[in-house]
């Protein structure tokens, strides 16, 4: 995520490059940035300092950042591992897609 915010604006959910690289889900992220974007437009409003958007990031990070830097590496992982693994293909699949516990290890 490059810059979720601006000077009176917040970008949320797939905007904001919160979808899950591998598997493109969404819904949850969507809903829970909009939580935090919500909570940090009241903090600027309260404060009176459109600056205080630009905090959106570092909460995106903190909360939504170690699930998709997990799936960026899966995802770095089974691209560059596509064509020599073809017959170990299941393996690849498990451990890079997130309906399997191979993935979370």
């Amino acid at each position: 995520m490059e810059k979720p915010a601006s000077e009176g604006l917040i970008l949320i959910g797939d905007a904001a490059g919160l979808c899950n690289p591998v598997t493109g889900a969404g819904i949850f992220n969507a809903i829970y940035s909009a939580r935090l974007a919500s909570e940090t437009i009241l903090k600027a409003l309260k404060h009176g300092d459109l600056k205080i958007l630009a905090e959106i990031k570092q909460a995106y990070e903190k909360e939504l950042g170690p699930s998709i830097n997990r799936a960026l590496e899966r995802k770095a992982l089974m691209t560059k591992n596509w064509k020599d693994y073809m017959p170990a293909f299941p393996g690849l699949v498990r451990q890079s897609w997130v309906a399997f516990k191979d993935y979370w290890k």
